[in-house]
């Protein structure tokens, strides 16, 4: 029985190692010259201490990336 408990244990910590890091993200890829700047919903602030950090276009390889707006601590 113990080693049923432990066994248990070890799987349910590995689980939440594996996904503690995982987040979701939409990721848009576009060719051609720099998009026109899209509008984003601001979320609610987390705290006083957080700023807005806009989202902006990325130049990867032969075309743009958007990265996300995001809540940061300052």
């Amino acid at each position: 029985m113990n080693r049923s408990i432990l066994t248990t244990s070890l799987l349910a910590l590995s689980y939440l190692a594996l996904t503690a890091g995982c987040t979701v993200e939409d990721r848009i890829v576009v060719r051609g010259p720099r998009p026109a700047e899209r509008v984003e919903g601001v979320t609610a602030q987390p705290s006083p201490q957080h700023v807005w950090i806009r989202g902006r276009w990325e130049a990867r390889g032969d075309g743009w990336e958007w990265l996300g707006g995001r809540w940061e601590r300052h």
